[in-house]
């Protein structure tokens, strides 16, 4: 038999039958979502929370029963806590083909992020999970696989979910979502303001703080100096914060203050990159003069890749952005080439300031030596799982497409375990309005 619970998809059957089945897809598209059990391959759930409860087995002091069909596990790491101030800056289309050490024509565009990568712990082969930004938001703020349909921050019952917030928030620390755009769009607002962020938009900023903005929002350098001032702020009020910053000078139409870079502005993507770069150089520098600085740790990610065309359903390679961990006073540099998941970020930040919590996060702390790589990508309908050079793509309809090396095949038994691991992910991720509930 397939993989397949065939009660469940006997019953689903015979109630699809009486449906009309191009409206029920348009409904799911008009509705953000497409329900992973109505549409894709399933298990058993017992199997799925089994072979999660294997996953985290080697990775968390305390993992899941997986008798209780959650993923929720209590992380007690070794070592002393630490309690920096925590700045995640997420930045628009950064993906990894624009850094100096991956381009092969030479071109220094990053000059800033490439020092940062050498002076902190550099992941140059994080894969987006998505293909627009509020997956990558969501990636770093629930660390939860990106299901079909629209993101998270997009869908109804995403109020107080476990997530960056809620830990941060338990710690005593201010919480900021600092954007300089208007935050309405994609719900992102909506999103962080009920997961405990004040929310802090182009709305909150005066005219007299703004030096340059495009229909996106403020330039980068702009921004930046709010997070500083809101940085201020927090420290002087004694409180340690979490600022998770996101960034739009990347982004159509390429325009930036002149006299910041060698290129001029609206002349391509090549100029936005080096003055989102040039940004990011300007923000720490400014940082490091302020008394908090010695004492944060700065997150530099990705959202997601410049582009998705290519030759397969789902193209791997335009999903490879970066992330950077970085605090001089605190973290010593380190460069690691293994593939991560943007979903494991997070896990990643809490392993370094060796926090115990408990939390239903599927993301894995990629510095701990039994870390295994596997990592995630999707698009509106497909969702990739991948280890190494083997993908298998779920798709609608029950289907799975397999690729190695980049090229379709046939599964043998190595991608079909593959695609059993590939539905447990997915389709225990698809219960998230219970596991991910504070």
């Amino acid at each position: 038999m397939d993989i397949k619970d065939a009660d469940a998809v006997s019953n689903r059957y015979n109630s699809e039958m009486a449906k009309d089945g191009l409206y029920s897809l348009f409904s799911a598209f008009l509705k953000n979502e497409l329900d992973y059990r109505d549409y894709y391959k399933t298990l058993p759930d017992a199997d799925a929370a089994a072979f999660l409860a294997r996953e985290f087995t080697a990775d968390d002091t305390s993992v899941p029963d997986a008798a209780s069909g959650s993923v929720k596990r209590q992380v007690r790491p070794s070592g002393e806590a630490i309690r920096p101030n925590v700045v995640v800056v997420v930045m628009e289309s950064m993906g990894a083909e624009f850094l100096n050490e991956c381009r092969e024509d030479g071109a220094n565009v990053t000059p800033c992020l490439s020092r940062l990568g050498k002076e902190g712990i550099f992941f140059p082969n994080t894969y987006a999970t998505g293909t627009r930004s509020v997956r990558g938001l969501e990636a770093v703020s629930t660390s939860i696989p990106p299901l079909p349909g629209m993101s998270i921050l997009r869908q109804e019952g995403n109020e107080h979910l476990q997530t960056i917030g809620s830990i941060f928030r338990d710690k005593g620390y201010d919480l900021k979502w600092i954007y300089g755009g208007y935050g309405y769009f994609d719900n992102m607002n909506y999103f962080f303001g009920n997961n405990g962020f004040q929310v802090l938009d182009r709305n909150s900023m005066d005219d007299s703080e703004v030096t340059h903005s495009t229909i996106w929002g403020v330039c980068d350098e702009d921004l930046f100096r709010r997070a500083v001032r809101e940085a201020d702020e927090s420290c002087g009020r004694g409180k340690p914060f979490l600022q998770v910053v996101f960034t739009t000078s990347n982004h159509r139409p390429y325009t930036y203050p002149e006299g910041r870079i060698d290129i001029p502005s609206h002349t391509g993507r090549m100029g936005a990159v080096k003055y989102a770069d040039y940004a990011v150089g300007a923000f720490v520098e400014e940082a490091r003069t302020k008394p908090w600085f010695d004492n944060t740790l700065f997150v530099f990610v990705g959202d997601h890749g410049a582009g998705s065309a290519g030759k397969q359903t789902l193209n791997p390679e335009t999903h490879r952005i970066f992330s950077i961990f970085y605090a001089p006073a605190l973290l010593k540099p380190e460069r690691r080439e293994t593939p991560v998941s943007q979903i494991d970020v997070l896990p990643t930040l809490l392993g370094l300031l060796k926090w115990p919590y408990d939390a239903a996060f599927y993301g894995k702390d990629a510095l701990k030596p039994s870390y295994q790589s596997r990592y995630f990508v999707s698009n509106y309908q497909y969702i990739g799982y991948l280890k190494g050079k083997d993908m298998v793509v779920l798709k609608p309809q029950r289907g799975a497409e397999f690729f190695r090396d980049g090229e379709p095949v046939e599964p043998d038994d190595r991608m079909k375990e593959l695609e059993k691991e590939a539905v447990y992910y997915y389709q225990h991720a698809s219960g998230w309005r219970t596991s991910l509930k504070e």
